[in-house]
């Protein structure tokens, strides 16, 4: 293989003086990946000899081109190609690919293309196995491989684009008769609904009459009277009870205080007694 590949010509050979260097055509053309080591010897006729290790590398391509399969659910799809062979006669090939898809090879002569060339073709059906769930599209890399030749393919299997059936007339009739669109055209529009919800609310509601509004008012009124007129008084004997401590007049304050209270004690039992007349 290195041989059909790589190949070194030496276009100058002589040397004038010690600055000059000798001139090299290298050509290294793989058909496939592979790795070497080789060993490169020049030799002066005059004695001498100067030996270089050389390492070969070619790595894996891209792929030539990319193969899609599309099949429906639970059925079963193939596709077919051919490959011609590089060299002359005869030549066994391997062909690779991933445990999700099934490869069948046969081997074909075709008719030579000028008299003494004949040229090999691999006849290739890619089988995708069936499709057994949506959205999942199965990937694999199909390798082909002879002694000198490599190709490489990226298969994907994807299902076909679902087209809705098209029915032109429907077995139920799905149309509203002519007095039906009539009568609701002929609706008012402008009712307010909001109003008419407010209003059935208000008759669901249980009416209060209007005595019982105006006692519950003129409750809350005399109520809020009490309390300011004990709040009033509260005040006045804090005012006394000052002027008790300045002045230190027991008898006095005594009276006040109790004429105070007496006096609370009437207007909650005038209280007690609006209230339950109402």
């Amino acid at each position: 293989m290195t041989n059909k590949c790589f190949s070194v010509k030496c276009t100058k050979n002589q040397l004038f003086n010690p600055h000059e260097n000798l001139h090299f055509a290298v050509r290294f053309q793989p058909m496939k990946p592979f790795k070497a080591n080789i060993e490169f010897i020049v030799l002066r006729q005059t004695g001498g000899r100067w030996k270089y290790k050389i390492i070969l590398e070619a790595t894996k391509p891209d792929e030539d081109d990319v193969i899609i399969i599309s099949s429906p659910l639970n059925k079963t799809a193939s596709v077919s190609f051919q490959l011609t062979n590089k060299t002359k006669g005869y030549a066994k090939f391997y062909a690779g690919f991933t445990p999700n898809f099934q490869l069948y090879q046969k081997l074909v002569i075709l008719n030579h293309m000028e008299e003494k060339e004949l040229l090999l073709q691999f006849n290739l059906q890619i089988t995708y196995y069936t499709p057994i769930e949506n959205g999942k599209i199965r990937k694999g890399k199909l390798v082909i491989q002879t002694e000198d030749m490599y190709w490489s393919y990226l298969i994907k299997g994807i299902l076909p684009k679902y087209i809705p059936p098209q029915i032109k007339q429907s077995n139920i009739d799905n149309h509203l008769m002519k007095s039906q669109i009539y009568q609701s055209t002929i609706i008012d529009q402008s009712k307010n609904y909001v109003v008419e919800n407010i209003k059935k609310a208000r008759q669901l509601t249980p009416p209060t009459s209007k005595r019982q509004m105006f006692l519950e008012a003129s409750f809350l009124k005399k109520q809020n009277i009490y309390i300011l007129y004990i709040l009033i008084y509260y005040n006045i004997i804090q005012i006394n009870l000052n002027l008790y401590k300045e002045k230190f007049n027991y008898f006095a304050f005594s009276i006040t205080l109790v004429s105070k209270y007496i006096f609370i004690l009437q207007f909650f039992i005038r209280f007690l007694q609006l209230y339950a007349r109402d």
